[in-house]
């Protein structure tokens, strides 16, 4: 936890130095807030480790609640909106709910990165064989049909899990298709 008090210790500082009508305070506020909801949420953690808790298992218990909390952070960070959808949200073991996360993650940074689009919709969503997870980005102003891609650090996180990754552009928007079957998925 030493490192987010110090990031956080030095984000008030630099409030403080900024003055309440810099331009950037507001951002710096958000940095604050962020830092202390961290650090809240890291002793939570400890706490329950000295209990004996798992920490894996609040995300395999609220897949959900994980997700639209990574969305909130993701979309007060960079400005993406962000909406998650589950309608038949699975129970995650803790390694496969820590993979979904990095890869909703991974997938928001590089809708971020390397797109100009504005909006991000995440589906998480299960059938009788697969956990799929979607992300449908829109194109954004720019070039209506981006380059095929592939993102390899999801790939490579999928095929771990048995699974695959598929990439489809449309007109309006492009969609990554995680597919992970549901015996290595499902707890």
């Amino acid at each position: 936890m030493q490192p987010y008090l110090g990031l956080k210790y030095g984000l008030e500082a630099l409030a403080r130095q900024a003055g309440p009508d810099n331009i950037i305070g507001p951002q710096i506020r958000k940095l604050i807030t962020l830092a202390t909801e961290e650090l809240s949420t890291l002793r939570d953690v400890v706490s329950g480790l000295r209990r004996g808790d798992d920490p894996s298992q609040d995300a395999a218990s609220a897949p959900l609640a994980a997700l639209q909390r990574d969305a909130q952070r993701f979309e007060s960070l960079y400005g993406l909106k962000v909406n998650v959808f589950a309608p038949h949200a699975p129970r995650l073991r803790g390694a496969a709910a820590k993979a979904v996360l990095h890869m909703v993650n991974e997938a928001l940074t590089n809708a971020r990165r390397h797109t100009s689009a504005r909006a991000v919709a995440v589906l998480l969503d299960v059938d009788e064989s697969d956990v799929m997870l979607r992300l449908r980005n829109d194109h954004g102003p720019g070039p209506s049909q981006p380059s095929d891609f592939l993102p390899r650090s999801i790939s490579e996180r999928a095929k771990e899990l048995g699974g695959r990754v598929k990439v489809t552009h449309e007109p309006n928007f492009t969609e990554v298709v995680i597919t992970l079957p549901i015996l290595g998925a499902i707890g």
